[in-house]
Order: C-alpha cells, then structure tokens, then sequence
C-alpha cells in the first residue's frame, strides 16, 4: 500500500487546492464590481481547470507517480541486494579482497582485515603488495599476472606477512572480475586461513614421533620405503610424501590429493580413502594412472586409517604399488600364449598333449579333424581310445619310450578312428615337462601321410613300370637283330625253293614264328613306350565311328555296342593307328570279361583338369582333355586285379590262353601319347576304363594315300655298316640278289675308310645307329663333308628314345626298323635313291 500513499495524497491536496481556488473566486466576484470580459475569462479558466483536473490526473500525474515508484522500489532491492552482499562479504569465513588492474585495492572483507591486519579505510586505494605482502608480488607467478595472461583460475599456497611482521600460511585463489561487457577489470582474491591444517601437520607429525615402535619414528625409514607412500588428513590434503611418492608425483604438501594428482575440483568417484574414513577399514584397488604422453602406471593404492591416541581417525597412509612390469609382463605372457594358442590350433599336423597317465590334456583343431572327435570330447579321454593304433600298449608306444628315457620317438603307423577309418600317419613324440623340469607327459605330432603314401605307391608303380620297360627296350634290340636274319634268310629260302619242295612247310612255319615274335617285340616296345609313333592331329569320335562296325564283330552278337560322343569335335595329337589297337584291346577284353552277354559303351567328352582335380586324383597337368571311356557290363576285377591289371604278362586267363600283353600296350600307347588311363572295377560291377588325351587346336590334315608300286631292281653301289654279322650278311645277299653292289664294314670308322677308298663310286649308306667306335650318325656326318649329296638309310632294333637322340628321324633320312623283311628293305633303298633330295 505504501506505493500509493504518495498519489493517493496527491490527489486530495489537488481536489483540496481546486475547492479553495473556487471558494475564493465566488469571495472576489462578491467583492469587486460587475465582472469585465477579462474577469468572466478568468472564471472560465479556473473552471476548465477544475474540469480538465481529473483527465490530468489519470494521464499525466498518475503515471509519473507509478514509475517513481517503481523507480524507489527498484532502488530500494537494490540497496537491499547489495546490503546481502555486502554482509556475505564481509562475513565469509575467508578473506576476500578485490584488486584492479593497476594492483589497486578496491574493497577487502572484514575477514581479511583480521587476517592481514588492516583496516578497509587503510587497504582500499593502496597497491596490494603493501596491504598482505607474500613471496609471488612482482614475479610471474603473481595471481593478477597470470590472470591477465588469460587463467581462469590460479590456486596457490604461500605464507603472507601482516603489518607487525606476523606470518600466515594461506591457499590463494585468484579469479577474474569482469565488467558488464565481459572485460577483465582486475581479480578477486580468496585467502583461506590453514594454520590450523599446518597445526594438525604438526600434531600428525609430533604423533609419528612418539609412536611405539622407534623405527616407525623415523622418517628415513619412511623414506627408505621403495613404493610411494603418502599421508592425506581428513580434508584430503598432502600432509606427507615420502621420496619416492615425490619422484613419481611430485611435491605436493598442503595441496588436495584429487586436485594434485587427478587435476579434478572434487574428490574422486570411489575414493578409498573417503571409504577408509568412512568405515575405518583398509581398502585396496588396482588402476592406472596416467603418465600424459608416457605410457600408463599400473598401481595397487591401499589406503589404511591412522588414529590418534583416542583412536580418532586424523589421516589417510596411502601406499602405491607400481606394478607396471609386472602387468607389462603378464600382457606379454597373454599375448604369447595367444600367438602359441592360434599356432597350436592352426598347424597343420595333428597334436596332443598326454599326461603319463595317458590321460589327453588338451589336442589341437588338426587332432580333432583327424581323430574325427570334438575337442571338448577328446580331452580328459585317454589316448588308446581316441586314436588308436597297433603300439597301444606296446613297447613301442611312444609315451612308454618317452618314460623309459628316450629323447624323442618317430614312428610310421596307422592310427584307427571311431569309425574305422584308418589313417595313415607318422608320429612324433617329445617329452612335456613342467617348469620345475620335470616330465608331466608327452607332445605328440600326428602328420597324416595319407597324400604321401598315394604318391609313394603311384612313383613304386611307374618306377616298377619303367624298370619292365627299360627291360623290354634292351631285349628288343638283341631279338630284333635275331628276327631281322631268321625273317631275311627265311624268306630267301622260302623264295629260292621249288614250290613242291616237302621242305618248304616247314620254312612257312619258320617265317611265321618270326612274324609273332617280331610283334611281341613290338608289343614290348608299345608297353615301354619306346616304339616309334607317328602324330598328327585326329578327331577321336571319327575314328570311334570308322572302327564301330569292326568293334561290333569283335565282341559279337551277343553283347550290344552303344557309342555317345560329343557334340562338339574332339582333336587331339596321336597315331591313328595305335588308338584303334587301344580301342580293340579294350572291346577284346570286354568280350571276355561279358561271356554270357552285356553291354559295351563308348563315350566321349571334353573335360579340364584343374589343379584341384590334380591335386584330388595326384596325376595330371592343368589344360583340357579329351575324355575316352569304355563302359561293360561283365564281372569286374577285385582290388588285387585292378591294381596290377597293367603290368605286362599279368593275366587272369589259363596258361596258354593269352600273353598278358593286351592292357600294358594300352598303357604304353597312352603314356606315350602324354595322356592318362585310370580303371574303375568292382566284383561283379563291370568295368571302366577312362582314357584323358590332351585336346589340341590345330586342324586335321588330309592322309596321303601310300604309293604301292613295284619294287624295281638296281645296280648302285651301297655301303652296308652293320656291326651284328649275320644281320650285315642278310642285308647283302638281298642287295646283290637285286642286282646292288654292296661294299661292307663292321664299325664307325671302319665305315669312314671304306667309303673313302670307294668313294667316287657309292651312291648309297646303309648304317646301323648304334656301332661301335662312332655311331650312324657319326659316320653320316663325316662322309657328307665329303660328299655333302650322299644318300643314308638307318636300321636300328633300339627303342624310338634312343633314335630320337641320335637324331635320326630328321626330314631326308629314311628309317627302317629291325626286323624287317627283304620286301621292306629293297623297297626303301629304292624309294631313297630315287628321290630327288
């Protein structure tokens, strides 16, 4: 109501003025004359005044008088504001002062006053230096300095000087004060009184003295301890550090432990000392404490209370444990034992550890894939009836002779699965000794061989199979010169004798033998690869389909020959002619194999090998193959059978009924022609033999039909270097019995010297390959820097390797192989006189 008293009287003195204006208006007009105009306008003045008065009232006097109201009562809070202020100031526990920017004292609080010692009439207007001097004035380290320098905040501890000389230790906090605009203007300084802390220091320290133990007195032995060991009163504040605490934090006396060495502005979250003043327990936790760029501290903090004599709790003894190696070590251990566990879990043999109980400790992932049992399943297990092989329970087990003081053990052995499946693996055993040394078990390395063992066998196989073939070469040389005179000379008997000659039967029979022994030769040849073939490209569905009707008469009526080849054309490079003999070998066993009956399939189709598939099957080079198959329905082959059914003279047949040639020159035709044959049999199940010829790109050339003319007589003069006798004497009776004249030799140079001694009358040389003292070609190229025109024919009964070393089957030469008949031999003699190279 008081903000009305003032327009409220106002107005009644307003009303109170225009009563007593009327009032003496009606007086004078009773007093003087009759009123002039100027009077009548005075009256009507005073009444327009009077009228006009309320509308005055209501707006132009009533809100002048509200806002010098408000204008009183703002001034009125704001002088009671500040009086709170001004009484918060001056009766803070701790002294404030605020200072300008020229050091000048503006205002100190009566705390201050108490502690400094002067008056505020004395402090204000003076610097600050001369009112509560301390050690920082005129140095850096000033509060006002650093604050200008752009501090929010500066906190410190110092000891100020009153004016009679006494000193106070003090914490100083200096902040900014700021104009309205948000300028600095100078600071405003907090000084809290810690006597009384220093005088607690002091009793705490006095206490330490006089404790029970003497050595406990001591500080050097506090001091020798070797883990930082600090004191923090019931405030949180340093009251002691020993030397190490100090090295490793620095000096921090009188400061608070969470500020100091947390740089946080309350306690900690979960301090332990807070709980061991608490609850006057020890506490212990491990943390880390960072170190800024360095690397973190890892610390074990145990805080225990210490009481006084009355078992009051006055401080904190917070002892810090470094025990960064040790976690450095313990993360080195967890990360060795990381990179040891993924190399167990990820080598590639098998392994397991065995105690010598020959319980199972532990196995790897390889173990378990191997043994064919989870890893949890397996340990605790013992080892016999996980994987089990025949030295479980031996002397030959490898844990026995690991207890019986053996180093190391190596066994090639089969271990069995719970399924039965066997594998085929070599053993390594260690002994597994505990860090005292001493023998806890054994390692075992289980490397499975199985790959191994395959290519083992595949290398016996073709080792086995090259020794039969290098076998079969060098007896067809010898037996081929053999044959070469037993066909010669039988055949110049049998065309010198009288047609009735009773004799002549027997010469037929003679020449007969000779012509199947010179194809056994030749078969051996075919199975050993040695024989020599003649490639071209060729479309293997055509020569399935030209060789179909003859394969239909080979297996006969009873059994149905069906063909499904490819769609597309299948070329590839090989000797027509051997490609039929494989396909009739295999109709001709199939035919045996179906005596009541069956079917026969032939198919083919493109197929690639990868290196996965090589890696699968162990055989093969990656690139596209043609895919022969032949399929019968007859009683197949058992594992003994099919394992040796390639090896030449093997048969199932009676004695007498088949020379077990018929699928070793299959393989050797193969093999020569850089392909792969595989057989898939089982009792009872038919047969399948899959033949993999390389395919080729290359077009088909037209075969040029063979010139069949009679053979004609001659009269040059051949030179004949044989070494074998009867072989030279047969190639000379048939040469002069068709009108040649044959000059002989028996080696290499003997060769050289005859031809030089007939030299300007030989038209022809006809040379062994392999002589002694220099070969054919040897002697081919010595007589043709003699006569560089001079015609050659070379004979050989050696292998087609050997040949094509010697580098006989060059374009121009003209080849023929041991045996040959008399037919064959004038035949090429001529064919090579009359050519025109």
């Amino acid at each position: 109501m008081k903000n009305y008293e003032s327009p409220v009287r106002l107005l009644a003195i307003v009303f109170i003025s225009v009563f007593i204006t009327e009032a003496f208006i009606m007086l004078l007009l009773s007093v003087l004359p009759p009123l002039s105009s100027w009077k009548w306008a005075m009256l009507d003045a005073a009444l327009l005044i009077i009228l006009l008065s309320p509308v005055l009232y209501f707006f132009v006097l009533r809100p002048l008088m509200q806002h010098v109201s408000k204008r009183k009562q703002a001034e009125e809070e704001t002088k009671l504001a500040y009086s709170e202020l001004n009484q918060i100031f001056n009766t803070a526990a701790d002294g404030m002062r605020l200072i300008d920017k020229d050091f000048n004292v503006l205002r100190i609080n009566e705390t201050f006053s108490k502690l400094s010692g002067v008056s505020s009439d004395e402090a204000t207007g003076k610097k600050c230096h001369e009112v509560f001097r301390g050690p920082m004035c005129f140095t850096p380290d000033c509060p006002l300095t650093r604050i200008l320098g752009g501090e929010e905040r500066v906190e410190y501890e110092v000891e100020k000087e009153r004016t009679d000389g006494t000193k106070i230790p003090c914490i100083v906090t200096g902040t900014p004060f700021r104009r309205t605009g948000g300028e600095i203007a100078g600071i405003v300084e907090d000084f809290k009184d810690i006597t009384t802390h220093k005088q607690a220091e002091e009793a705490l320290r006095a206490a330490l003295r006089t404790a029970e133990d003497e050595k406990l007195k001591s500080e050097s032995i506090i001091e020798s301890i070797g883990e930082p060991l600090g004191i923090i009163d019931t405030d949180f504040r340093f009251v002691y550090q020993n030397k190490v605490h100090r090295d490793s934090f620095g000096e921090h006396l009188g400061k608070l432990c969470y500020k100091a060495i947390k740089n946080r502005e309350e306690i900690c979250e979960g301090c332990q000392l807070a709980e061991c003043f608490r609850d006057g327990n020890i506490h212990t936790k491990e943390r880390v404490v960072l170190r800024g760029e360095g690397p973190p501290l890892y610390v074990v903090n145990t805080a225990s209370p210490l009481r006084d004599s009355n078992g009051k709790i006055v401080a904190g003894i917070e002892l810090i444990r470094d025990i960064t190696e040790w976690r450095q070590a313990e993360e080195a251990i967890k990360h060795a034992h990381a990179e040891l566990e993924q190399i167990f879990n990820t080598a590639a043999d098998g392994m397991s550890v065995v105690d010598k109980d020959f319980n199972v400790l532990r196995v790897n992932n390889t173990f378990a894939r191997l043994s064919g049992i989870g890893k949890d399943e397996v340990v605790g297990k013992k080892c016999y009836e996980v994987f089990r092989s025949s030295e479980c329970h031996t002397h030959n087990c490898p844990l026995t002779r690991i207890l019986g003081g053996e180093y190391q053990v190596e066994i090639d052995t089969e271990k069995e699965r719970n399924d039965g499946i066997r594998i085929p693996c070599i053993v390594t055993a260690a002994p597994f000794r505990g860090p005292d040394g001493a023998l806890i078990g054994i390692i075992e390395n289980f490397t499975d061989v199985t790959e191994r063992k395959k290519l083992e066998e595949q290398l016996l196989q073709a080792q086995k199979m090259e020794a039969v073939g290098q076998l079969a070469g060098g007896i067809a040389h010898d037996f081929n010169n053999i044959l070469t005179a037993i066909i010669g000379f039988g055949t110049i008997l049998n065309t010198e004798m009288n047609k009735n000659d009773p004799l002549r039967n027997y010469v037929k029979q003679i020449l007969a033998s000779s012509e199947r022994a010179a194809k056994l030769t030749q078969a051996l040849l075919a199975f050993s690869r040695k024989q020599i073939i003649n490639l071209r490209p060729i479309n293997l569905n055509e020569i399935i389909i030209a060789l179909e009707k003859l394969l239909s008469r080979i297996i006969g009526e009873d059994i149905e020959l069906s063909t499904v080849l490819a769609d597309e054309d299948l070329t590839v490079m090989a000797d027509s002619t051997q490609i039929e003999q494989v396909l009739m070998n295999l109709a001709t066993n199939a035919r045996d194999a179906m005596p009541d009956g069956g079917s026969l399939i032939i198919r083919t189709e493109p197929v690639t090998f990868d290196h996965e598939y090589i890696k699968t099957h162990g055989y093969g080079k990656p690139g596209p193959y043609a895919l022969l198959s032949v399929e019968d329905t007859g009683a197949g082959m058992d594992v003994r059978t099919r394992d040796k059914i390639f090896e030449p003279f093997f048969t199932t047949k009676e004695v007498g009924k088949g020379t077990g040639l018929g699928l070793s020159i299959i393989y050797g035709i193969i093999k020569q022609h850089n392909g792969y044959i595989n057989v898939y049999s089982e009792h009872g199940k038919g047969t399948t033999f899959k033949i993999y010829l390389p395919l080729i790109k290359s077009g088909i050339e037209e075969e040029k039909s063979e010139d069949l003319s009679i053979i004609k007589r001659g009269t040059e003069t051949v030179l004949v270097a044989e070494d074998d006798a009867q072989v030279k004497d047969l190639i000379k009776s048939i040469l002069e019995e068709s009108g040649y004249q044959v000059v002989e030799a028996e080696d290499g140079e003997e060769a050289i010297s005859v031809f030089n001694e007939n030299k300007d009358r030989i038209q022809l040389l006809i040379l062994d390959v392999v002589m002694p003292k220099k070969n054919g070609k040897e002697v081919y190229a010595e007589i043709k820097k003699i006569m560089p025109d001079i015609k050659a024919i070379f004979t050989s009964g050696y292998n087609a390797e050997i040949i094509h070393k010697k580098g006989i089957l060059e374009k121009g030469f003209g080849f023929i192989t041991k045996p040959f008949s008399p037919q064959e031999l004038l035949k090429k003699v001529r064919e090579v006189l009359d050519s025109q190279i």
